[in-house]
């Protein structure tokens, strides 16, 4: 079965009914927002979310091994 984003997408968890609220007034707002999230997971869906509403985000995840060894 394909891979569907829709509304139920927001409706299948009471947090992304919230952030969905929360993004649209700062949409609206012209506001910036930054979510966080130590799961991959979580962003995947975050990301299919933006995507459906049509935001602009950048995904902030994908540093290189290398660069998380010269931080330490």
């Amino acid at each position: 079965m394909p891979h569907v984003c829709g509304e139920h997408l927001v409706f299948a968890s009471s947090k992304l009914i919230i952030l969905d609220k929360i993004l649209q007034k700062c949409q609206k707002e012209k506001k910036q927002t930054l979510i966080f999230s130590g799961f991959t997971r979580i962003l995947d869906i975050v990301q299919d979310y933006m995507n459906m509403r049509q935001f602009r985000y950048a995904r902030l995840d994908g540093m290189s091994i290398s660069i998380r060894q010269d931080m330490y």
